[in-house]
């Protein structure tokens, strides 16, 4: 890289004869940068801290594990554990809104497992007793898969009626309104709805 003198020099010879305001305009470009401080550094403080301590805390908990309904018996010990606490906890989020979104950890101890339970609201009343049943019958598996399977499916769908009564509602707004759309577009540019023929 050429040295600012040299620069200046060839500046000046290119800028002969030229305005005034060129050649000022040269001379600040080859100026020190000045540092630049933010208007509202304290906003950056904000943002910047939370975000160093999140990629710091982020680097304990390992990597993603993906989601993608593959087989299960692939995955490491520590892989399969984190998957079954993930589901563990979604099964406990019981509510549309964020009330009930659910964390669970896992502590390995010599007597037994304990696990830790938090949530955005208390967890003790509804989110820990559902979460005793559903261990219990975990850990009185006789065998029977298929039958283990079903009962833990109608369990985690009757607790989880509230959330799954909001769903439903929401879907058929957003069917009413795709069909009141449906009905505006036929009715504006003249098409006709083709009847669906039963199999």
């Amino acid at each position: 890289m050429p040295s600012p003198t040299v620069v200046s020099s060839f500046a000046s010879a290119a800028l002969e004869g030229s305005s005034p305001n060129s050649k000022k305009a040269i001379d600040t470009l080859l100026q020190e940068p000045k540092r630049v401080r933010p208007r509202n550094e304290r906003q950056y403080h904000r943002f910047y801290e939370p975000l160093v301590l999140l990629f710091t805390l982020g680097s304990t908990r390992g990597a993603p594990i993906p989601d993608d309904g593959a087989d299960t018996t692939t995955l490491s010990s520590r892989d399969a554990r984190r998957k079954f606490l993930t589901a563990l906890a979604y099964a406990c989020d019981y509510e549309k809104g964020g009330d009930t979104v659910t964390a669970i950890g896992l502590e390995q101890v010599p007597e037994a497992n304990i696990f830790w339970v938090a949530s955005n609201k208390d967890p003790i009343h509804k989110i820990v007793p559902f979460l005793r049943k559903l261990l219990s019958k975990l850990a009185g598996n006789a065998g029977d898969e298929e039958a283990l399977e079903e009962e833990i499916s109608r369990t985690c769908v009757e607790f989880a009626t509230p959330r799954i009564k909001k769903y439903q509602s929401l879907i058929c707004q957003m069917m009413s309104k795709a069909r009141s759309g449906l009905t505006s577009v036929e009715s504006k540019y003249g098409f006709r709805r083709l009847p669906l023929k039963a199999e």
